[in-house]
């Protein structure tokens, strides 16, 4: 079904869409959307929603505290081409942990090279490093 719920590949420009859409309970899928930034405040009504699939978009981190509004959640998937398992997303690790939420098995690690390929869920905050900065030059 696209631009209604569950909202899967439906080319989504933004999810401030979403801010309408209160009490929703249950599942949420907003995967291959091409959502390439979020923010804590796209899921301020949101939190009744048990299971979040954000994967398949172009983002490649979430910043600090972006769950927080989801009281509910038990299983989020955010899978994404580009995903870069650094010390930015240690939070998001110890939140899973804290809060019993089960990352999916298809959310996988992108880069660094030396974790390419490793489920984050199985992952431990001491792999979660940066280092130098690196500066993508685009053509």
């Amino acid at each position: 079904m696209c631009c209604g719920l569950p909202g899967s590949n439906c080319a989504l420009r933004s999810v401030r869409t979403l801010w309408s859409i209160e009490h929703l309970r249950g599942v949420l899928d907003l995967s291959d959307n091409r959502i390439g930034c979020l923010s804590p405040e796209m899921f301020l009504d949101l939190g009744r929603l048990s299971k979040l699939n954000l994967s398949g978009n172009i983002f490649s981190t979430l910043s600090t505290g972006l769950f927080t509004n989801l009281q509910d959640l038990r299983i989020l998937t955010f899978g994404t081409e580009t995903l870069f398992c650094d010390c930015q997303l240690k939070w998001l690790l110890r939140w899973a942990q804290q809060n019993s939420v089960r990352v999916g098995n298809d959310t996988v690690c992108v880069f660094p090279t030396h974790l390419h390929g490793l489920e984050f869920r199985n992952l431990r905050e001491q792999q979660l490093k940066c280092g130098k900065a690196l500066f993508f030059i685009t053509v």
